[in-house]
């Protein structure tokens, strides 16, 4: 079909689920999940897990309270 997909994960949920070593799916864009140290002006700080060297985006919060009281994820992407 010519879409590309990418993998939607954290290190924590990828150790239980896979263990941080496993690296199949390296060559995917990871949407990293991680509410850490950043604000959304700049890149948050990234630890190699999966076969990730980077993320192509940072979901760096969730659940926030947008426009008519839809709740919003925030991303970053590098």
């Amino acid at each position: 079909m010519g879409v590309d997909w990418g993998i939607y994960t954290n290190k924590h949920n990828w150790k239980s689920i896979v263990g941080l070593e496993y690296d199949q799916w390296k060559h995917k864009k990871l949407w990293w999940a991680y509410w850490g140290t950043n604000d959304g002006t700049r890149k948050g700080e990234f630890t190699p897990f999966g076969g990730w060297s980077n993320f192509y985006i940072q979901q760096y919060a969730g659940d926030i309270n947008g426009p008519c009281g839809v709740n919003l994820d925030l991303d970053y992407i590098d």
